[in-house]
């Protein structure tokens, strides 16, 4: 058994394992930061100690008890537990594996110091500072002892209070211990990358003093103090302290506290050199994490070591930036050429087709209408651009909204649009396509088509810019903020009911045909996926990376809540309701027709699958390369696109509908009439949208991770890296990604008005949120630092 995981081979998402600092100290490590070498015996290693020494009914016992919010009870088990763990022995298996690697990493070193690792400390939400146990300057015959003291810190009394104060009954109880290389430090301190007392999000406050941080961590030692800008370095402030002592190490081990006269203790502990480039440690460590550290620094052999670092919690106020350090650019109106930005995504070649073909085949449906569009896709990432004529036009004909009651209309469409597919998905679950002909499955394949552009046709309704002269008219009466608030459906719509069975599901143990069944039945959450084992991916991911949680929503009780705000909002403005029965039909018109078309991947599978295995074609081709009509063709000759077709197809392909006529271009011929037709945005430092939510923050901070379209392997890989605080900015914000909105400090897209899902998802989890900068995805790149107004909807970034 694996007992051991040296510092190299953790990250943050090794929490479980390693704990909070183990896992803190192995993503330092990844990045090449100063980190005193180390190992540390990860939390299987002390369910072994329980299990060996008889120990682990008591630990159950105990979890039981604080579950129920027994808390003297468990305080009694606890105690006990303490104790017994300090009066056993470290099975022998143990024992010699751990001294192995020892005697591989410290042949050279008298001493380590040993640290606890809980998996419930170190956390945004509960720092757990000082809880558990530290022995700095550890010899190697107390090495044992003090691993046994660490593993039964996580039982003393301090440790069960801290739980009881922070209403925790259900923590988890698995401790790692860190041994590592001992540093004598010179100076040493802590730095936040954040002001803790002001909130001030661009102020690095840095606290150093002579000797060991221990000083500094337990209070015992006046730091001096430096406050300065994160953005430009500045060092805007020295507060110097007199200091008499320090701590150091002891001769015989653990440390000492000793005088030091006069010489050095009122002069500042750093040079200006050294603050600002400990300043640069700070914020590469906090974009990093995405969100504001506190970080343990020592300084030694003339360099900087990282000791550890952690969120910032118990902010005395919010987060907020105050002032800009450079001078805001004009925001692009987000018209590019004669075009403007209209939407992007990620998906099949024959869907983009039917979003072309739907422009004569249902025109007589008005949101289709329009002369000038042409969609360029390259990598599979697809964006449309309309020309400045046809928006014009299309807001126009938003005049529907306010010239009648158009409620009764969109009701009748959604229910025609959820009864036709509802059709087709029972077809084609019930169809055996191996006994089928080829002229048959070319028709299913022609109504599948049909269906997908039907729905497409009247999704275009509920669009920003059918709805804007709605919103316009209906701004005269109400705030932003309630606006925001009646944009939102009172009712359950199909994202809520997919949550609310999504947490029931985690109440089973991990079932394949589960998955398969909820994916059947909300086919929208994996849309964009072409194979039944690239859903089980995605699933079983989200599956694993929720399970367990203890905090879901209480969304009907929400629901509820919001019912008596647009009560109380209304009050007295009785005359607007229909006006305001009409966005919100808009708003649920838009989710459940998504809920439609975004869910044919899905069912479009078994066919697909047929066909390719009829013709020797790769399921990943036939979605991302062939048009409709190559389709057909394949289905009814057999005849393949050539590899030559497929590459040049791969690096660019432009649709253009203009003036009743469709053509389409590949390659370098698509990238030049992209290039002449729609002029490349130019590059700013700062972009504009509609503010969609504002939670009461004026700006937020953070690292910016771009979320190209409904990527799937993207959307999976870029989960793993996405942490707490982060911006998302997206081009669009899926039904499906709400799990990783509980991440995210604000949201930003390219596309969608104050009726797109990103808006929905981000009032309805009260995040900050700015849609339809049309190209914030192409202007910032992955892991910027921008700072968003949600006052003016700015975007910021800060160089």
């Amino acid at each position: 058994m694996n007992f051991i995981k040296p510092f190299n081979q953790l990250s943050n998402y090794d929490r479980p394992i390693a704990g909070g600092k183990g896992a803190s100290l192995g993503e330092l490590t990844k990045h090449s930061f100063q980190v005193p070498e180390g190992f540390v015996i990860i939390t299987s290693a002390f369910q072994h100690f329980l299990t060996a020494s008889g120990l682990n009914g008591t630990w159950i016992k105990l979890k039981e008890k604080l579950a129920a919010g027994q808390w003297e009870m468990a305080e009694k088990i606890a105690q006990q537990l303490h104790e017994q763990i300090l009066s056993s022995s470290i099975p022998a298996d143990l024992r010699r594996t751990i001294d192995n690697y020892y005697g591989k990493l410290f042949a050279d070193a008298d001493f380590v110091a040993i640290r606890s690792s809980a998996v419930e400390e170190d956390q945004a939400h509960a720092a757990g500072a000082g809880i558990m146990s530290t022995f700095l300057n550890t010899q190697r015959k107390d090495l044992w002892t003090n691993i046994q003291r660490c593993w039964a810190s996580l039982f003393s009394k301090r440790a069960i209070d801290y739980f009881r104060i922070q209403s925790n009954t259900s923590p988890d109880l698995g401790m790692a211990v860190i041994v590592q290389r001992m540093i004598e430090s010179e100076i040493s301190g802590v730095a936040f990358s954040i002001n803790p007392v002001s909130g001030k999000s661009n102020e690095i406050i840095i606290e150093a003093a002579l000797g060991l941080g221990e000083g500094v961590v337990s209070g015992s030692i006046t730091p001096d103090n430096y406050r300065v800008d994160k953005s430009t370095f500045q060092i805007l402030d020295k507060s110097v302290s007199f200091q008499k002592t320090l701590v150091q190490k002891a001769s015989d081990g653990g440390i000492r506290s000793a005088d030091i006269g006069e010489a050095g203790s009122v002069n500042p502990k750093l040079n200006d050199q050294q603050i600002i480039d400990l300043t640069r440690y700070i914020t590469a460590i906090e974009s990093i994490y995405g969100i504001p550290v506190d970080v343990e620094w020592a300084w030694a052999n003339e360099q900087f070591y990282i000791l550890q670092s952690r969120p910032v919690s118990q902010l005395n106020t919010p987060p907020q930036v105050t002032d800009y350090s450079s001078t805001l650019v004009e925001a692009p109106s987000g018209q590019i050429g004669g075009y403007e930005f209209w939407w992007s995504d990620h998906e099949s070649q024959w869907a983009i087709d039917s979003r072309l073909y739907i422009l004569y085949t249902y025109r007589d449906i008005i949101w289709n209408q329009i002369d000038d569009v042409l969609i360029y896709t390259i990598n599979g990432n697809s964006s449309a651009y309309i020309s400045k004529r046809d928006v014009k036009e299309a807001r126009k004909r938003g005049d529907v909204y306010l010239q009648s009651d158009y409620r009764p209309i969109l009701e009748k469409v959604a229910s025609k649009c959820v009864d036709r597919h509802q059709q087709l998905y029972h077809q084609l679950k019930n169809l055996s396509f191996s006994e089928i002909s080829d002229s048959n499955i070319s028709q299913i394949f022609n109504r599948v088509i049909d269906t997908f552009s039907f729905t497409v046709g009247y999704y275009k309704a509920s669009g920003p810019l059918a709805t804007e002269v709605l919103i316009q008219e209906l701004s005269h009466y109400f705030c932003d903020e309630e606006l925001q608030i009646l944009s939102l459906p009172t009712q359950l719509d199909i994202s809520n009911l997919e949550q609310l069975d999504w947490w029931e599901l985690l109440k089973h143990s991990f079932s394949r045909e589960r998955l398969l069944k909820h994916a059947e039945k909300y086919p929208w959450i994996i849309m964009g996926h072409f194979t039944y084992d690239e859903v089980l991916k995605t699933l079983n991911q989200r599956f694993y990376d929720s399970h367990g949680q203890q905090n879901a929503k209480d969304i009907v009780s929400k629901k509820q809540q919001l019912k008596e705000k647009h009560k109380s909002i209304l009050k007295g403005k009785d005359i607007h309701l229909n006006l305001v029965d009409c966005l919100q039909a808009a708003s649920s018109f838009r989710t459940t027709l998504k809920g439609c078309w975004a869910g044919m991947d899905y069912h479009l599978i078994p066919l697909f699958e047929e066909i390719c295995r009829r013709t020797g074609e790769s399921i990943e081709d036939l979605n991302r390369y062939y048009h409709i009509q190559d389709i057909f063709r394949i289905i009814e000759t057999g005849e393949k696109l050539s590899e030559a077709d497929k590459i040049e197809r791969k690096s660019g392909m432009l649709g253009l509908w203009s003036k009743g006529k469709m053509a389409y271009y590949y390659g370098q011929e698509a990238e030049k009439l992209y290039r002449k037709k729609v002029k490349e945005c130019t590059d700013s430092s700062q972009l504009k949208g509609i503010v969609a939510n504002r939670r009461g923050i004026n700006l937020v901070r953070g690292r910016a991770r771009i979320l190209g379209c409904n990527n799937v392997i993207q959307v999976r890989e870029f989960k793993k890296n996405f942490h707490k605080g982060d911006i998302l900015v997206t081009a669009m914000a899926q039904l499906n990604t709400w799990y990783l909105l509980e991440l995210a400090s604000a949201i930003v897209t390219d596309e969608g008005g104050m009726l797109s899902h990103a808006a929905i998802l981000a009032r309805e989890m009260n995040i900050p949120c700015i849609v339809g900068t049309h190209s914030a995805t192409s202007v910032i790149k992955d892991g910027d630092m921008i700072t968003i107004n949600t006052i003016d909807g700015t975007v910021q970034l800060d160089n």
